[in-house]
């Protein structure tokens, strides 16, 4: 019964995620309409990023790239994935696919908010110490490298040294779910991002 609640409860949680993510594409369409938005060009991105995640007892090396694809002027979608040093004897991989809801745009300076939704994939050698208690009850002997669902929350800001190059520092939590308990992991990292497409800048930017 236990697990069949926690199987019910991640399934309401994928679903009101989904929803969610539904939502707020339709909203920033709607807005995007604007005045001048039809100087814009759509544009792929490509990013490679560094920084460090921590979870509640170990903090870790987190590097990782993502590809990326800008709707409008204010609605982009990113599909990124990452490695994250867990502790002596773990290590992870996430993947996720996430909209990104900017609040300006045609500025050189581009604070954004993120959402999405993935997988978190986390594996222990033998002689790991950094086993976190949401794993510790599912590990065993032959069965060490665990995956489940997580969602993504975060924000940042893309600095934009030219047209095509930016960098972008930003904040990011995982919630990574699986029979009814939740695992946290933050990550403050640094893009660095190529975006292949003129997209209108204010006059300083060349």
């Amino acid at each position: 019964m236990f697990m069949r609640s926690g199987e019910d409860a991640m399934s309401r949680a994928l679903q009101a995620g989904c929803s969610a993510l539904v939502m707020l594409t339709l909203s920033i369409n709607a807005s995007a309409q604007q005045p001048g938005a039809s100087e814009w060009e759509h544009a792929t991105t490509l990013n490679a990023f560094v920084g460090a995640g921590t979870d509640s007892s170990e903090t870790g090396a987190i590097a990782g790239m993502a590809m990326g694809w800008e709707a409008s002027p204010l609605l982009a979608f990113e599909g990124s994935g990452s490695w994250l040093d867990r502790g002596a004897g773990a290590d992870a991989f996430a993947a996720s696919l996430k909209v990104q809801a900017r609040l300006q745009s045609f500025r050189t300076a581009v604070p954004f908010l993120e959402a999405g939704f993935g997988l978190y994939r986390a594996w222990f050698d033998a002689d790991s110490t950094a086993i976190p208690e949401f794993y510790e009850s599912r590990i065993t002997a032959t069965a060490r490298t665990l995956t489940d669902p997580a969602f993504v929350f975060g924000g940042g800001v893309s600095l934009f040294a030219s047209r095509r190059i930016s960098i972008r520092p930003e904040v990011e939590t995982m919630l990574v779910r699986r029979d009814g308990q939740n695992y946290f992991v933050t990550s403050l990292a640094a893009r660095f991002a190529y975006h292949f497409g003129d997209r209108p800048t204010t006059p300083a930017v060349q």
